[in-house]
């Protein structure tokens, strides 16, 4: 294969000048086909964030339900007392979000 050749008309040189273009342009399709066959690593990568993500929710979704009924119990003490029953003992523990909606 000759690297280096020179041109000895107009017809030779736009020759050259479409293997060129048509080789740079195979490549750009070629990438684009890969890029579009084989989508399995960002599939992969979707699902394991939002594996991640599910799993964060039903943690806090499950901290949630615990304090719930942690906060129903100690709610339901101060309204008995509210309304005339005896003190409650102090409750242990978080309850910072009660003082917010």
């Amino acid at each position: 294969m000759d690297i280096h050749k020179p041109w000895h008309s107009l017809r030779e040189f736009l020759k050259e000048y479409v293997i060129i273009v048509v080789g740079v342009l195979t490549a750009l399709a070629a990438e684009q086909i890969v890029v579009a066959v084989d989508p399995h690593d960002q599939v992969e990568q979707a699902r394991a964030a939002l594996r991640r993500e599910v799993r964060h929710d039903l943690t806090y979704a499950v901290l949630g339900l615990r304090n719930d009924r942690c906060y129903g119990k100690v709610l339901l003490l101060s309204e008995d007392y509210a309304t005339g029953g005896p003190k409650p003992d102090r409750q242990q523990g978080n309850f910072s979000s009660l003082a917010s909606t």
